[in-house]
């Protein structure tokens, strides 16, 4: 998990504050395990999209950044699986919204005809397959139940997509040296650091937030997994900042976020049913 050869000249945007680390506290505290060594040898790695110092290695999507951000460095999900997976499908549907591929309007989804190409690497099972859904599909229906429909295997998806990227690796191992136990950790803390760097850049105030970071804002908080940004700020007050950066945004990026927010809700209701 170390940094070494992504060690290289500070990219532009690299403002003298930011040093040899990552911007404003993300030097040596940013979080457990991500101490020194954190700062001179990996703050240049970025790829396409995630801010200073940029580097090689494909870009992530939304819903690749938000799994990475709402696990632990073990691999453990710091939220249930139905929710993360909801999460999830809402991300990769604003992939597509952003990406100019869908059109999200009033809460309704639609392909967009002659859509663009993908700007950049990214993902090419998730996204791509629900953009392939929407497009047989053909009408105008309600984002809600692309949601739905995508969460039923988004989880395993994105992890292998992950793992396929070299993002992830596959380890295995045994609970109180007898249950076998796999988990799928991640291979460079600084992929991590670089799928939050939006998020945490937004809240600080570091950057104005783009559509992109303003709506894994609203999902970090929808979900929340705030706890994983290692920001010394009360959970109550870093939650409503995240949720007030995503209502800042477009229309589509609050509609999904509400949605995904709504089923959150319905789904912890239903526990106790």
């Amino acid at each position: 998990m170390s940094g070494g050869g992504q060690a290289g000249a500070p990219g532009a945007g690299h403002s003298p504050a930011q040093g040899t680390g990552y911007g404003p506290g993300l030097g040596s505290g940013y979080g457990p395990g991500l101490g020194s060594g954190y700062g001179t040898g990996q703050a240049m790695g970025y790829g396409a999209g995630y801010g200073p110092g940029q580097g090689p290695g494909r870009g992530l999507a939304l819903h690749e950044e938000l799994y990475l951000i709402a696990h632990d460095q073990s691999g453990k999900p710091a939220v249930h699986q139905t929710s993360m997976a909801l999460g999830l499908a809402g991300a990769a549907l604003l992939e597509l919204a952003l990406s100019g591929r869908v059109a999200l309007a009033d809460g309704r989804a639609a392909a967009v005809p002659a859509a663009p190409p993908r700007p950049g690497p990214g993902d090419g099972g998730v996204a791509d397959g629900l953009l392939a859904l929407i497009q047989r599909d053909g009408a105008r229906r309600d984002a809600r139940l692309w949601i739905k429909k995508t969460a039923e295997d988004v989880y395993p998806r994105t992890r292998d997509g992950l793992v396929s990227a070299g993002v992830l690796a596959r380890v295995t191992g045994r609970r109180l040296g007898m249950l076998p136990r796999t988990r799928y950790q991640v291979t460079d803390l600084a992929h991590v650091v670089r799928a939050s760097y939006g998020v945490r850049s937004a809240v600080e105030g570091w950057k104005e937030p783009d559509a992109r970071a303003a709506a894994l804002c609203g999902l970090v908080a929808a979900l929340r997994v705030e706890g994983e940004l290692y920001l010394d700020q009360p959970s109550a007050q870093l939650v409503g900042r995240l949720r007030a950066i995503a209502e800042a945004s477009s229309p589509a990026v609050r509609d999904v976020v509400t949605a995904v927010d709504a089923f959150i809700g319905e789904a912890a209701v239903a526990v106790y049913r």
